[in-house]
């Protein structure tokens, strides 16, 4: 056991306790036992805020007191635990507010010694999803975006992410495995073995409990249930006539559109499986996506990036003005079907009739977004960092970094 006043003396003292840099948050490893530079984590839940710490070994520390700034009052909030304590849940917080949380020490023969270092929490229902495939890490991150919570893999080539808005669960594609994945929110994955030669893209249909996923190599898109059980998953092919599939979109009551990249063409699959849309000459498709309740209609982008389209049954193609391209990456708002394109520039959200709504500048790098509406957030992502903005004030709200290679940030908004 230690004295803990001696230790805080000796850290103030050397120049290389006070220039640590932080600790990465997504590195599982990264654990030390005191980090006086750092001690306090907090991570941000449903209604509440989980704070962590450990003083244990020291044996001269009286009590452990937690200050937090943010929400209606004006003046800080004081919590004191034992010396012995190493955790609090903090209840008396409204989502979606900003708290600052810092520690102060009653140590034996000390006056109150202040820990340097201030932590973050937005408590909030939402979360995001990181498909890393530098890492093969599969991430759930706190409501906030500031901290990982856990991380499943290792994927060889991650592919395809999507999660089920009723279970929270997020689905994972790989291409060069031929299993699905799903991982619930507790972090429990759990292998389903298919026929499919390599997974790819998926998208989910939660309210008809379907799912599809693209085998590109195959040229196939196959259909499967949500609420699958066992070891195995039954695959129905939909269509045997694709060359290859790049991107698969959910329409309502259990249909999907196809981008079928090397066929140049868009095909609409109904609720009967029945091929009711097909649009051609769509030359370098890049990405699409449609809402899985406002039906039916579907965005998408080809020629390399530098056409944005709007695709509806029995009309021709439709093209928008995009000012930020090329375009990179679309993510279509299942609530209200509004169209939030991203490029080299910024991001443009469209009405259903491709008029502009919004326009967010200066998101340098960024190669996938997803639209929180239900909570008014954007996620963004980098190829290392994730970026999170208020829609309402455009705001940077959090940045996390740490990551490899990016290639997919989805959200579950917990409603």
């Amino acid at each position: 056991m230690r004295a803990l006043g001696l230790l805080l003396v000796a850290c103030i003292l050397s120049a290389g306790c006070a220039d640590r840099p932080r600790r990465n948050p997504l590195d599982v490893r990264a654990r030390s036992p005191i980090d006086i530079a750092n001690p306090l984590e907090a991570l941000a839940g449903d209604g509440l805020v989980r704070l962590r710490w450990d003083f244990t070994e020291f044996t001269d520390l009286r009590a452990v007191r937690i200050w937090r700034n943010g929400g209606t009052r004006s003046e800080p909030v004081l919590y004191e635990r034992a010396p012995e304590d190493t955790s609090f849940i903090d209840t008396d917080v409204i989502n979606g507010t900003i708290y600052t949380y810092w520690l102060t020490l009653d140590v034996v023969g000390e006056e109150e010694l202040a820990i340097a270092g201030e932590e973050l929490a937005t408590p909030g229902r939402e979360h995001g999803w990181i498909a890393d495939a530098g890492s093969g890490l599969v991430w759930r991150l706190t409501p906030d975006g500031r901290r990982g919570l856990f991380a499943r893999g290792r994927f060889p080539s991650l592919e395809g992410l999507a999660v089920d808005a009723r279970t929270g669960a997020a689905w994972v594609g790989d291409s060069r495995l031929t299993a699905l994945h799903r991982i619930d929110t507790a972090g429990v994955m759990q292998r389903f073995g298919t026929l499919m030669t390599a997974g790819g893209d998926i998208a989910l249909d939660a309210v008809a409990r379907v799912g599809w996923v693209a085998d590109s190599e195959e040229g196939a898109v196959y259909q499967f249930s949500l609420d699958a059980e066992g070891d195995s998953l039954e695959l129905v092919e939909i269509d045997a006539t694709l060359a290859q599939p790049i991107a698969i979109a959910p329409s309502p009551k259990g249909g999907v559109w196809v981008a079928d990249s090397e066929d140049d063409r868009v095909l609409w699959f109904d609720e009967q499986g029945l091929r009711s849309g097909q649009w051609e000459g769509l030359t370098g498709l890049v990405d699409l996506d449609a809402s899985d309740t406002v039906c039916c209609q579907a965005w998408a982008i080809d020629s390399d990036g530098l056409r944005v389209l709007r695709l509806t049954p029995r009309a021709p193609v439709r093209v928008v003005s995009f000012p930020y391209g090329p375009a990179t990456a679309i993510d279509v708002a299942d609530d209200s079907g509004i169209a939030w394109v991203l490029g080299a520039g910024g991001v443009v959200a469209y009405d259903d009739e491709g008029g502009i709504l919004l326009q967010i500048e200066d998101l340098p790098g960024a190669i996938s977004i997803s639209a929180d509406e239900r909570n008014g957030q954007l996620w963004a992502a980098g190829e290392s960092e994730l970026v999170k903005i208020t829609l309402g004030g455009l705001t940077y709200r959090t940045q996390l970094t740490g990551f490899t290679r990016i290639v997919r940030v989805i959200v579950d908004p917990g409603f």
